[in-house]
C-alpha cells in the first residue's frame, strides 16, 4: 500500500513538473498584459489607443516585437518603415518605453498567441456607448445633471473617492464652464476622438499606461463609476468643442498678463508714493546745523 501511494505521488509530481513552467509563463504573460498592455490594446476586440494585437506574432518577427515593445520611439527614430507607418496611423501617440526583460516580453507574446477568438462575432472598434455604469446606463442615456457631475469630478469640485488628484491639475479641456487646466500633460478636449472612443479612454483612466499618471493613481485608484463619468465628460467636451471659445495658448497669455500686471502694480505704487520723503529726517537736521555755523 505504501509503495502504491508513493508511486502515485511520484507520477503526480512528474505531471506537475512537466506542465508547471508553461502554466507559470502563461500566468505571468497574462498578468503583465493586463497590467501594462490592456489599457491601449485588445486581442481580437478591435483597436483602442493602439492596434488590435490578434495574430501580432504572425504579422511581425519576434526580434522586431522585442525591440518595438522595449522602446518604440527608438525603432521609429531609426527609420523603420513599419514602425513609422504604425506611429502615423495611430495619431502619433507615443507608446511608453517598457522596463520589461526579454523573457517577460516573450511571456506576453505567448499569452497573446494562446488567445482564441470567436471569428463569428463582428468586431467594431468604433461602436459607441458600450460602456455602462453600475446602474446599467450608457453615456447616451445620461442626463444634463450627470454631465455636470462629470465636469465637477474632472475639475476637482467633487473629490475622487480615493483622494486621487483632479484631472484638471495636469490636463486642460476647452470648456466655458471651466478655468484653464494644467500644462503638465496633453490637452484632452479632443481626446475622445483622438484616442479611439469610450472604451479606449476608459481603459486608460482605469489602468493608466503612462508613468506619471500611473504613479499619481497607484495608491489612489479611480473607481469604475468615476472612470465612467470622466469618460462621459470627455465625450461631451469633444462633442461640444465647436461651440466653445477658440483654443487659447494659456502659457503665453499667463506670461503676458503677468508682465502687464507687474507694470501696473509698480507704476501704481510709484504714483502713490511720489511725494514720500526721499531723504532721512536726520539729513535735514544736519543741514540746519551746517547753516548755523
Amino acid at each position: 500500500m505504501y509503495m502504491k501511494n508513493l508511486l502515485q505521488l511520484f507520477f503526480l509530481m512528474s505531471i506537475v513538473s512537466i506542465f508547471l513552467p508553461k502554466s507559470m509563463a502563461q500566468s505571468e504573460g497574462e498578468r503583465l498584459f493586463i497590467q501594462i498592455c490592456r489599457a491601449c490594446h485588445t486581442v481580437g476586440e478591435g483597436r483602442l489607443v493602439g492596434p488590435d494585437l490578434l495574430n501580432v506574432t504572425k504579422r511581425r518577427s519576434e526580434e522586431w516585437l522585442l525591440s518595438f515593445i522595449k522602446s518604440s520611439q527608438t525603432v521609429i527614430k531609426n527609420g523603420d518603415n513599419d514602425a513609422v507607418d504604425l506611429f502615423k496611423e495611430f495619431n502619433q501617440i507615443i507608446m511608453p518605453d517598457q522596463t520589461l526583460s526579454q523573457s517577460q516580453i516573450k511571456s506576453i507574446l505567448t499569452y497573446i498567441e494562446g488567445i482564441v477568438v470567436d471569428k463569428t462575432k463582428t468586431v467594431s472598434g468604433t461602436e459607441q456607448f458600450k460602456l455602462q455604469n453600475k446602474e446599467g446606463l450608457n453615456i447616451g442615456k445620461l442626463r444634463a445633471e450627470d454631465f455636470i457631475q462629470a465636469r465637477k469630478l474632472f475639475s476637482g469640485d467633487i473629490r475622487l473617492i480615493n483622494n486621487g488628484p483632479a484631472c484638471i491639475s495636469c490636463h486642460n479641456v476647452v470648456d466655458d464652464n471651466l478655468i484653464s487646466g494644467g500644462l503638465l500633460a496633453k490637452d484632452l478636449t479632443s481626446a475622445y476622438k483622438r484616442l479611439g472612443g469610450e472604451m479606449a479612454l476608459n481603459s486608460i483612466i482605469t489602468n493608466p499606461p503612462f508613468p506619471v499618471m500611473a504613479a499619481a493613481y497607484a495608491n489612489n485608484p479611480i473607481t469604475p463609476d468615476e472612470a465612467f463619468l470622466l469618460t462621459a465628460f470627455l465625450y461631451k467636451a469633444n462633442k461640444d468643442s465647436i461651440f466653445q471659445w477658440t483654443h487659447k495658448d494659456y502659457q503665453n497669455s499667463f506670461l503676458k498678463n503677468g508682465i502687464i500686471t507687474a507694470f501696473v502694480l509698480f507704476g501704481g505704487f510709484g504714483l502713490l508714493w511720489w511725494n514720500r520723503k526721499r531723504k532721512s529726517v536726520n539729513h535735514h537736521i544736519y543741514k540746519r546745523q551746517l547753516k548755523t555755523k
